[in-house]
């Protein structure tokens, strides 16, 4: 594959809830990359702010064409491909749906243009660097073997600190994800080989395009988190590999979208909920043999962490998450 200096055929797919602010920041940082992408797709995830006024209202300075669209509606005759691809589409979801749910609206949009040869799932609380989409593709053209990339993450208050590289390794009798090469120094871990991932982060998560087509779409079972350990799963047990892009930097604030809130504290405890009933749910799926180790290893180890934080507020989420994955019908 030869890499256009100026267009992408690559799809940028945002999530945006009540969050405005970081989605048109980034928004901007997409402008501004050296290779431009060929359509750009904002998933409004029911916003009860006046998050859809502006990011449209930002759209129409920046773009040629911009359309919104419900998720629940028919595929226009402006999405067919009859017709070129808009460039920037809102797709109004109507409510929360989560993480993979809220996706999947721009994803299944995006999967009836064919020309599409990768799509960009991007948090919209990070700020790509302008070369972050070309590093990508470079990376992707010199290794046809893997069909999910992931960039090197740092942190947006410090772009010398990194967050992760490319992705983490997983751990399933703990259900322990460990970021890999946290903390360290951008400069330190550009001259190093990243081990084998176990998945690459949802943070800036780069796929080919017929992956989706030929695996499916991000499984909808999870609300939040576990999503994207999901997807590489079973992409991995395909046959097909993941990488790590050193060269394409994305900063990322991380937890900005609960951080921002003024019912932060209800989002945690909410967060705290999905996390711990999306890692029972991953391990019954994929690690069905260890799910009665980890059953009573994650529930003390919480137990004790929020001992040890004073966070004593969140044991009810974590008794509700098992209460509800313990439901028949999660079992069966």
């Amino acid at each position: 594959m030869s890499i256009n200096t100026n267009n992408s055929n690559t799809c940028i797919i945002l999530l945006n809830w009540n969050n405005a602010e970081d989605t048109i920041a980034c928004l901007k940082a997409i402008r501004q990359l050296t290779i431009k992408p060929e359509a750009v797709i904002v998933c409004d995830n029911g916003s009860t702010d006046d998050s859809l006024s502006k990011i449209k209202d930002w759209a129409v300075v920046n773009y040629k064409e911009v359309i919104s669209t419900l998720a629940s509606a028919p595929i226009k005759q402006s999405l067919s491909k009859k017709k070129p691809f808009p460039e920037f589409l809102i797709v109004k979801n109507g409510a929360n749906l989560g993480y993979a749910a809220g996706n999947n609206s721009g994803l299944r949009l995006a999967m009836t243009n064919h020309s599409f040869e990768f799509i960009w799932l991007l948090n919209n609380d990070t700020k790509p660097t302008k070369d972050a989409l070309k590093h990508l593709e470079i990376c992707a053209a010199g290794n046809p073997s893997a069909v999910i990339f992931g960039s090197t993450i740092v942190n947006a208050d410090n772009s010398n600190i990194v967050q992760c590289a490319g992705g983490y390794k997983y751990y399933p009798a703990t259900t322990i994800c460990r970021p890999v090469f946290k903390n360290k120094t951008l400069e330190f871990i550009l001259h190093q080989s990243a081990p084998e991932l176990d998945y690459i982060y949802g943070a800036s998560f780069f796929v080919r395009a017929n992956i989706f087509r030929s695996c499916g779409l991000l499984n909808e079972d999870y609300f939040l988190y576990f999503e994207e350990i999901d997807f590489c799963t079973k992409v991995k047990r395909a046959g097909h590999h993941l990488k790590w892009c050193q060269n394409s930097i994305v900063e990322h604030k991380g937890g900005a979208t609960i951080a921002n809130q003024k019912t932060s504290k209800a989002l945690r405890k909410s967060a705290e909920y999905h996390e711990n009933i999306s890692a029972l749910k991953f391990s019954k799926n994929w690690h069905p043999r260890l799910l009665f180790f980890i059953l009573p290893f994650r529930f003390f180890g919480k137990l004790t962490m929020y001992s040890l934080r004073l966070e004593w507020h969140l044991i009810g989420d974590l008794l509700q998450a098992y209460l509800d994955f313990m439901n028949p019908k999660n079992m069966l």
